[in-house]
């Protein structure tokens, strides 16, 4: 007789795990496009010849400074383009 052993579905401990946000739903953005951005922020970038942001830049824009305004830490997982993987954690409070 065989026996199925139900797999169970292991939820996240941490709460920024289960509220994640996928990355992969942003573009690229101008400067100018990127909402909420201070001009004063917009120039410092700009004298440092950084034009637009990466769609993980603009994600972790959006959810600590931006229109979707979280209060709670984060923790970014990003791909190099060498095939490692990057992770910061970044306390908000």
């Amino acid at each position: 007789m065989k026996v199925e052993v139900a797999k169970m579905k292991s939820e996240p401990v941490l709460p920024w795990m289960r509220r994640s946000v996928d990355v992969t739903y942003f573009e690229e953005r101008t400067l100018e496009a990127v909402p909420c951005l201070d001009s004063r922020l917009k120039v410092a970038l700009q004298n440092m010849s950084i034009s637009s942001l990466f769609p993980v830049q603009l994600a972790v824009w959006q959810e600590t400074i931006g229109p979707g305004c979280f209060e709670r830490d984060l923790c970014i997982n990003s791909p190099t383009g060498s095939g490692k993987t990057l992770a910061h954690a970044l306390p908000i409070a």
